[in-house]
This record gives structure tokens, sequence and C-alpha cells, in this order.
């Protein structure tokens, strides 16, 4: 995939523009799960398919009430 592609795919793009050059110019130009919002990474979870319909619902249950 492209990066115009890739960055289309992104909800906030600036903010995911802005991220990258913070980490470029920092210079930690290498990908840690560190770096990764939890929100993020819960998300992801949420949508894979190996994950339990019960971790699924914490997950679910999380996200809802972190957004209130």
């Amino acid at each position: 995939m492209s990066l115009v592609h890739a960055l289309k795919s992104k909800r906030n793009q600036s903010e995911t523009v802005c991220r990258a050059l913070r980490l470029y110019l920092a210079g930690e130009d290498e990908f840690s799960l560190a770096n990764v919002r939890t929100r993020m990474l819960l998300a992801a979870l949420q949508a894979r398919s190996d994950v339990s319909q019960h971790l699924k619902a914490v997950i679910t249950a999380e996200l809802t009430q972190g957004s209130e």
C-alpha cells in the first residue's frame, strides 16, 4: 500500500502526520507499541478474529465508557 493510500485510511490524518514528524525529528523512527495510544490498541484488538467474545465485550465497555 502506498503512503498516500495508507494516510487516506487514517481517521485523523493531521494527527498521524504530526506524530510521525515528531518521532522523526526526535530521532525515534523505529516503530514501538509503546507509542500507540491505549484506545487504538483496544480498537485493534476488538477487530481481531482471534479475540474471545468475552474480551471483546470488555473492550467495548471500556471504549464506550472512555468516550463519555
